[in-house]
């Protein structure tokens, strides 16, 4: 009846509302990305480009810890709606600042940098039109990933060689998934990533000037 369709409607709006806030916040991590000089080596930035950056990401991260301190106490929903609110700014200024192809890119990139963990994604979900059977193998293959990552890291070595092996264990991930999806998936999912991105991962992630990461605030 009319009651019904119009609580569909309703219900359909917060899932689509729902669904677009989570692509304003994935969109927002990949701007951390911009922090490793092979990302922005491989976004062949322009030296205004760069210094523009180098003010943006200091002034982003600040607001961000600003905002977690402010949230504190707060109900759910309105901690996520400061926090989409934010990167929705950021993302209108990063947009006008880079050129479309570079946007694009680092959008690749950030799906390449997420790993295995980018299965999860809605859109990805979408694009790749992955079946309930294709899904439910991502996410055993995950479980395996969080088994072997924590088994490496308990048998110590420095933060640079964790963080190798880390990323070893996802991209054999992705192998093992890319083996389980069909030709056209596979095709669709290189043209989500594009051209591999040289050295990505081996610079800072934005740490605060004079971080150790070795270190905790415990040692």
């Amino acid at each position: 009846d009319q009651a019904s369709q119009q609580d569909l409607g309703a219900v359909q709006d917060r899932v689509r509302g729902i669904l677009n806030d989570l692509t304003t916040l994935q969109r927002d991590m990949q701007i951390t990305l911009l922090a490793q000089p092979a990302v922005c080596e491989d976004l062949n930035l322009t030296p205004g480009q760069e210094q523009r950056l180098s003010e943006l990401l200091p002034k982003w991260f600040g607001e961000k810890m600003k905002a977690f301190e402010e949230m504190r106490g707060i109900r759910e929903k309105d901690r996520r709606r400061r926090f989409v609110e934010l990167a929705a700014e950021h993302d209108r200024v990063l947009t006008a600042l880079l050129q479309p192809e570079q946007r694009q890119r680092l959008t690749q990139i950030g799906i390449q940098s997420a790993g295995i963990y980018a299965f999860r994604e809605p859109d990805i979900v979408q694009a790749l039109g992955l079946t309930s059977e294709q899904r439910a193998m991502v996410r055993e293959i995950e479980s395996k990933v969080m088994i072997n990552s924590f088994g490496r890291r308990s048998m110590g070595g420095g933060w640079e060689e964790r963080r190798r092996q880390q990323e070893q264990i996802s991209r054999e991930a992705v192998v093992e998934v890319l083996k389980q999806l069909h030709a056209d998936q596979r095709a669709r999912w290189e043209h989500l990533v594009g051209p591999p991105c040289e050295g990505l991962g081996s610079g800072p992630r934005n740490p605060a000037k004079g971080a150790n990461p070795e270190k905790t605030p415990d040692t």
